[in-house]
């Protein structure tokens, strides 16, 4: 029979985005690690204002967090990374606000096995590899096309050429732009990954998630939709 460490080496390495990682999964990626490891040592560790604080089970390290004396809301972790090394076999797994990756290594059926328990469970909390392109990329591509299809109804005169048919227009590709930044703001929002240690997470609202400027410039794109909408009426009547 051959022997363990006559075999094949294989290392995995995976990284999704837009995970929700809250307790209970966090719990269940731990027993994969924790049955894969096959008795190894298993260390926790997350890193708060520099500190790196550990422990060898997850409760433990919750207790390192509330019992240290660094400043923040100790229920307010925002980064895990879960660590075991074996003679052959090593694991490590890392979650924080942009990405979830892990590493395998090891004979090539246990490192592939492991894999698949992993990524199992961070598809089932919303992961995935691709990111999204930002909202910036969304909007140069939107107003160009919107300005091309405002300036073929211009030159088809579906648009009169007017003092408010024009205005018609730059309303249109306004309202092209702006919703096409907030369309690539919401993909990028929805590539961040969530993390609770203490609990479930809710559910995902982008408007009580999103920054000021979101928020202004959703807004602003309302605005020029009802501005495009008046304007569409008096041309039309």
């Amino acid at each position: 029979m051959e022997a363990l460490d006559d075999r094949p080496v294989t290392k995995v390495t995976c990284t999704y985005v837009g995970c929700d990682v809250g307790l209970s999964r966090l719990r269940r990626i731990n027993r994969v690690i924790a049955e894969s490891a096959e008795g190894a040592r298993i260390t926790f560790e997350t890193e708060r204002n520099g500190t790196t604080l550990s422990g060898r089970s997850l409760e433990q390290l919750l207790t390192a967090v509330h019992e240290s004396t660094e400043p923040g809301n100790p229920d307010d972790i925002d980064n895990i990374e879960v660590r075991t090394a074996g003679p052959t076999r090593k694991i490590a797994f890392a979650v924080d606000a942009a990405t979830v990756t892990w590493s395998v290594e090891g004979d090539t059926s246990w490192a592939r096995g492991v894999t698949e328990q992993i990524r199992a469970l961070l598809v089932e909390a919303g992961g995935r590899t691709q990111a999204s392109v930002g909202g910036l990329l969304y909007a140069a591509v939107a107003v160009p096309f919107v300005a091309a299809l405002v300036g073929l109804l211009l030159a088809l005169n579906v648009v009169p050429r007017t003092g408010f048919g024009l205005l018609l227009a730059g309303s249109f590709v306004l309202f092209g732009g702006l919703t096409g930044y907030v369309a690539g703001r919401i993909r990028r929002r929805r590539d961040r990954c969530r993390l609770s240690a203490t609990g479930e997470l809710p559910p995902r609202r982008w408007w009580r998630g999103a920054n000021a400027g979101d928020r202004i410039s959703f807004v602003l794109a309302v605005i020029a939709f009802v501005t495009l909408v008046v304007n569409a009426a008096k041309v039309l009547m």
